[in-house]
């Protein structure tokens, strides 16, 4: 172990063998910096899989990094779940015809969405500015990918929120608590 002295804005310098060993050598190379219970962890940057952690064979869907596993579970799963629905047959459809950069457009845009939501999070969920949001949500999600009935946004605010997966993507993109917010706001929706 170590012991350095911050300088007055914070900063330290990590001696250069560790720099070397860690391959941090080149100026401007990110670090993560990670408070555990025990202190803070310095890592050297890696961009991972936002679903499990991996850092091997990843896509970037709005700004997030998935692996493809994990893309072709959640498609898996989605088959399962709504397979046999029209909702799943119209974004199939829809589907077909777009290439990954369209598909990564489209992430982009809904997750800006999101991002409006969490700029108003700490107003109430029943606000005209909360519903309107509500109603954009639901008319790209139908432009884009399939209908969206009231009884689908329903279901999606609840999978916001009961499934870790989306709520942690929503939360880690657009502030913690948006999930819950948007959650609130399709189930206050006239």
């Amino acid at each position: 172990m170590e012991t350095r002295k911050t300088d007055a804005l914070g900063r330290i310098v990590i001696p250069k063998d560790l720099r070397i060993k860690y391959d941090i050598m080149s100026e401007g190379s990110d670090i993560d910096i990670i408070p555990t219970e025990e202190g803070i962890l310095l890592k050297k940057h890696c961009d991972t899989c936002a679903i499990c952690g991996s850092s091997n064979d990843l896509v970037n869907y709005a700004g997030k990094y998935y692996c493809r596993t994990c893309i072709k579970n959640l498609n898996t799963e989605a088959k399962m779940k709504w397979g046999d629905t029209e909702a799943y047959k119209d974004y199939q459809k829809k589907a077909e015809n777009m290439s990954e950069a369209d598909k990564q457009l489209l992430s982009g845009e809904l997750m800006n969405i999101f991002g409006e939501f969490g700029e108003i999070k700490s107003s109430d969920p029943t606000s005209d500015s909360a519903q309107e949001l509500v109603l954009t949500l639901q008319k790209y999600i139908t432009d884009n990918y399939y209908k969206c009935t009231d009884d689908i946004l329903r279901g999606l605010g609840q999978m916001y929120v009961n499934d870790m997966r989306f709520k942690k993507s929503i939360d880690d993109t657009c502030g913690e608590g948006t999930a819950e917010f948007v959650s609130k706001a399709i189930a206050a929706k006239k």
